[in-house]
């Protein structure tokens, strides 16, 4: 039984997704203690200390031991183990199974690192393993600080870690809230103080930097009665003199992938490429697979003098779906009140952006939607990569030809080490000097020398007969050696290689092992030797394969039993999902749902089209796709569901009517409010589980909200909440009270809903996720925005903001800016209304003007303030500035 171990937050033993039941806080704090120094023997005497830091009972030995007796049984048949040694007990397990010490490893690596990309990505996991204060629940925080003050130190050191390397990529718009919020809390700390300057400056806000300067010179004087250190007094004088070395690096690269390897012989390419893009708006790189146009398309994007942008278009299978894909990859919503090639017309209508769009070539249906999106959007520029030209109007093509002789063999040996020249050349000339040939063949001198590689690659025309002969010359040669190198596996590697191609995406060492079908440690071995063979590819803690091997191996064998597992594999992993964002760990399951978008699409798929409509269900009927505001997709999903003549259960049914429901309520107004009529009537009437009266009433209330239809939501609430006590789904309850003190609050009564929502923040603060909380959060806001304590309102919602930006919840946000700019005109502050007014209506016109139902009444009163203030021309202007924001810049302001 494979347990994992929290201490950064409360204190935790899991097994999968099952909380082991812990007992009182002492006997966790003992688990704390134990885990905290795994592999340690932990004297008893030290055991009293912490559990009795004034005065222990006289029986605390005896007391000690009882406790370790318990927790013995509670881990029985577990991977870990506590032993006594001598006057002692030490924890026996894997360090990595405790998140301090999975902590403590991420941060060394992140600071090994050269690459602050790389740095940012590791210390985000690192820093997303804290779900609160160490021991949160276990121990007083004069002891926390007292027993485990270093590791919030530490905690503190990696976030300023992140801020460091934010600002040296120049990000630092999109660090400022953060900065912002953490100065705040620690205002004596000067590196923080220090960042909070430089990214207020490179911000526009001198003053700004030069008033941090100041508290924190106060708050030294006031607490230690010292100066600020010589770092600081310089920061200070260079921003009074402006200095030109403060400016910012050049533009962010956020959102590009980080190459893994430098770029060899293609250095004068790139600089062509960058020299036609300044004359052209629809260039395609085309050449053959293997040849390397998706490494040269990122090498051309980060040469790119302005912003740039990198959409992966390998997992995507269907052509409908690729505006959404284009959407997701620029950070907007794939729903609307408007259709989603106008969405991203008006996004992109005024911002300057290279769009790289990877591997277009099994996308071509959808050719034409690239050349509409290019029309209504001047500032667009598009480079594609595709091994054929995608045959647009106003499209230019660079073909990409093989690597030189001396750049082929400068890559063989670099990736294989030494090798005699002569044979490197040889080698080259049989793979024809492309790229990925030549990437596969060097990692076989793992196993063989260059020359005996040679020897066989001399022969592989004998192995490699049986393939096609009518592919361009090329093609040929690249299919050949990935043949041959698949020809090098034994069965049982073949076998894990069949396996994973299935994958889309990328995919875990959990997923692998499950969807592989045999031992976990013969897997965990036959993976890492596909890697070593650069079959597969490691990224960080997921793995993933090149489009061209995975073709490739999808035709090696029946890939039916594997698609089968795939499918059922994440039918398990939404399962588990669903409990788990239920609970504090909301965050965590959001981000995996996230990251396996992708595969979640394949297994409905294959679902689908072997009409196994119920388990489709299984996977789709999930309020992730409307969180991560996938409302177009959804759609699609769902209509294609209820029109399959497939037999699908009336549980089932339901749940697609509400998820349906829900995601046309921005389009057609009428047709939410009736598919999601249907859904509880049909719950009601066939006397479903549970589980599916929930999911229909909790969408029917939701959608009657965002419409102003608040008699029929407070029933669908109270309903729901009847069923959801019944199940025990904690989350869900808090959104429908949530959802009913709103209506409460619409409906006239403001104070009252203000008090159940604010006890609801307090409780959830102590045990909720950070979904539940934000929605809260928003909630009270407009509450006290109609209490009339626009100052108190505009701190809670800066709080929200902040939640929202974490989980990327745009629909969310849209109500947080929307009430934010409403306060800010109630509150005189007229100018940032009208920003955050701009801001807000991006997300409005996305989602539609139908959700936000009666709050729009309150938002056009507010801006009917600020237009009497400002006067309507600056106003306009001013709406205009927010529009054009960038999420970054977005979340600065409202953190502000």
């Amino acid at each position: 039984m494979r347990v994992e171990v929290r201490l950064l937050g409360p204190v935790e033993v899991r097994s999968g997704p099952t909380v082991l039941p812990l007992g009182p806080r002492q006997q966790r704090l003992v688990v704390a203690a134990l885990a905290y120094e795994v592999n340690r023997v932990v004297p008893i005497d030290r055991l009293i200390a912490w559990l009795w830091p004034d005065e222990p009972p006289s029986r605390a030995t005896h007391a000690v031991r009882v406790m370790v007796s318990k927790i013995r049984n509670l881990l029985a048949g577990a991977d870990l183990q506590v032993r006594t040694r001598g006057s002692g007990y030490l924890l026996a397990a894997d360090p990595m199974s405790v998140d301090v010490h999975r902590f403590r490893a991420l941060v060394d690596q992140a600071r090994e690192s050269r690459d602050d990309h790389r740095r940012v990505a590791v210390l985000d996991q690192a820093l997303a393993l804290w779900t609160g204060p160490a021991l949160a629940d276990t121990v007083a925080p004069d002891v926390r600080q007292r027993l485990f003050g270093g590791l919030e130190e530490s905690r503190l050191l990696a976030v300023e870690d992140r801020f460091d390397a934010l600002l040296r990529l120049g990000r630092h718009g999109e660090a400022l809230g953060d900065i912002t919020a953490q100065a705040r809390e620690h205002p004596a700390r000067e590196r923080l103080t220090r960042q909070l300057m430089l990214a207020s400056f490179r911000n526009g806000q001198a003053a700004a930097a030069l008033d941090a300067a100041r508290r924190t010179r106060r708050q030294l004087a006031d607490e230690l009665g010292v100066d600020p250190g010589p770092e600081l007094q310089d920061l200070e004088l260079a921003i009074l003199r402006n200095d030109p070395k403060l400016a910012a690096p050049a533009a962010t690269r956020s959102a590009l992938p980080v190459a893994r390897t430098r770029l060899i012989g293609r250095d004068g390419e790139v600089s062509a490429i960058l020299a036609r893009l300044a004359a052209v708006r629809l260039l395609t790189v085309t050449g053959p697979g293997g040849v390397g146009k998706t490494r040269l398309a990122m090498a051309v994007a980060d040469g790119f003098d302005g912003a740039a942008a990198f959409v992966s278009l390998a997992p995507l299978a269907d052509p409908h779906l690729l505006l959404a894909t284009v959407a997701a990859g620029l950070g907007i919503q794939d729903v609307g009140g408007v259709a989603l090639p106008d969405a991203l017309r008006v996004y992109l209508a005024d911002r300057n952006l290279l769009l790289v769009l990877d591997n277009m070539e099994h996308l071509s249906a959808a050719a034409l939607e690239i050349g509409l999106l290019l029309d209504g959007a001047p500032g667009l520029t598009v480079l594609a990569t595709s091994r054929s030209p995608l045959r647009i109007h106003g499209e230019h093509v660079h073909v990409v030809g093989p690597l030189r002789p001396e750049a082929a063999a400068e890559l063989f040996v670099e990736r294989a080490g030494a090798a005699e020249a002569p044979v490197v050349a040889a080698i080259c000339d049989r793979l024809d000097c492309l790229p990925l040939a030549i990437e596969l063949a060097a990692a076989r001198t793992r196993q063989l020398s260059p020359a005996m590689l040679l020897t066989l690659l001399d022969d592989s025309h004998v192995v490699l007969a049986d393939g096609p002969r009518d592919l361009p010359e090329r093609q040929r040669t690249l299919r050949d050696t990935i043949a041959w190198s698949y020809r090098l596996l034994d069965a049982s590697e073949q076998e894990t290689l069949h396996a994973v191609a299935v994958f889309a995406g990328g995919w875990t060492l959990e997923a692998a092992i499950a969807v592989a079908g045999a031992d976990p440690a013969t897997v965990l071995d036959l993976h890492g030797r596909l890697v070593d063979a650069s079959l597969i590819v490691r990224e960080d803690d997921r793995y993933t394969m090149l489009a061209t091997i995975r073709a490739f191996t999808l035709g090696c064998a029946d890939p039916a039993p594997g698609r089968a597992r795939h499918a059922a594999y994440f039918e398990e992993f939404v399962a588990h999902a669903r409990i788990g964002a239920q609970g504090r760990d909301q965050m965590t399951w959001l981000h995996r749902l996230r990251r396996e978008h992708d595969n979640l699409r394949a297994a409905m798929r294959w679902l689908l089209d072997r009409g196994e409509t119920d388990r489709f269900a299984g996977v789709f009927v999930f309020w992730h796709w409307l969180i991560q505001g996938r409302f177009f997709e959804c759609r699609r999903w769902a209509a294609e569901a209820l029109a399959d003549g497939s037999a699908m259960s009336a549980a089932s049914r339901v749940g697609v009517l509400a998820m349906h429901g829900m995601a046309v309520a921005g389009t057609d107004p009428e047709l939410a409010l009736r598919l999601t009529g249907d859904s509880a009537r049909l719950a009601a009437a066939d006397r479903v589980a549970p589980e599916a009266r929930a999911t229909a009433l909790m969408a029917q209330g939701n959608v009657a909200v965002w419409l102003a239809q608040y008699e029929t939501a407070l029933r669908a609430f109270d309903g729901a909440e009847t069923v959801l006590r019944q199940l025990g789904w904690a989350s869900s309850r808090f959104g429908v009270q949530a959802g009913r003190a709103y209506v409460m609050l619409i409906t006239g009564n403001a104070a009252r809903a203000e008090r159940v929502l604010a006890g609801m923040v307090a409780r959830l603060r102590r045990d909720g996720g950070e979904w539940d909380l934000g929605l809260a959060l928003n909630y009270q806001g407009f509450g006290l925005l109609r209490l009339g304590d626009a100052a108190g309102a505009q701190r809670v919602l800066r709080e929200a903001v902040g939640i929202w930006d974490r989980l990327d919840a745009r629909f969310t946000l849209m109500y947080a800016l929307t009430f934010l700019a409403i306060g800010a005109a109630h509150d005189g502050r007229p100018r940032r209304s009208a920003l955050l007014t701009g801001a807000a209506s991006v997300l409005v016109d996305q989602f539609g003007p139908a959700v936000i139902g009666d709050t729009a009444r309150d938002a056009e009163h507010a801006s009917s303030l600020a237009v009497a203030d400002l006067g309507r021309t600056t106003f306009d202007d001013l709406v205009a500035q927010g529009r054009a924001m960038s999420r970054p810049e977005v979340v600065a302001l409202a953190l502000e």
